[in-house]
């Protein structure tokens, strides 16, 4: 039976031999070779999109330009705005690391891209 477990990261390091994971909730130091697979989850704000379908139906029900107008702004800002959720399962654990920047998330992602193709 796997683990799951949620991770408000503040600091994602890696180093030659371990990914540390600080957070709120304390650290979390994992052993590189433990590391089976790593990916991303990416998931929308489910009030920003209720928003949108609230706009949606008041402009489709009121026929303003302005309803509409402001429904295309809603979404594109929906579709800007996704939170991506690192996801290393290693062992018999899976950790969601939460709350990464982007430029950090992309760098995680390359090294562990590049790590696993040189094994």
């Amino acid at each position: 039976m796997r683990a799951e477990k949620e991770f408000r990261a503040v600091k994602l390091s890696i180093d030659k031999e371990n990914v540390k994971i600080a957070g709120r909730d304390g650290e979390l130091l994992i052993s590189l070779p433990e590391i089976r697979r790593v990916g991303v989850e990416k998931k929308f704000n489910k009030v920003l999109a209720s928003l949108v379908v609230v706009m949606a139906i008041i402009s489709l029900a009121t026929s303003n330009a302005l309803y509409l107008l402001l429904t295309f702004i809603m979404l594109a800002v929906t579709g800007m705005t996704r939170e991506e959720i690192l996801i290393i399962e290693y062992g018999n654990n899976l950790v969601k690391v939460r709350g990464l920047q982007k430029a950090e998330l992309n760098k995680a992602l390359n090294f562990f891209k590049e790590y696993f193709t040189h094994l």
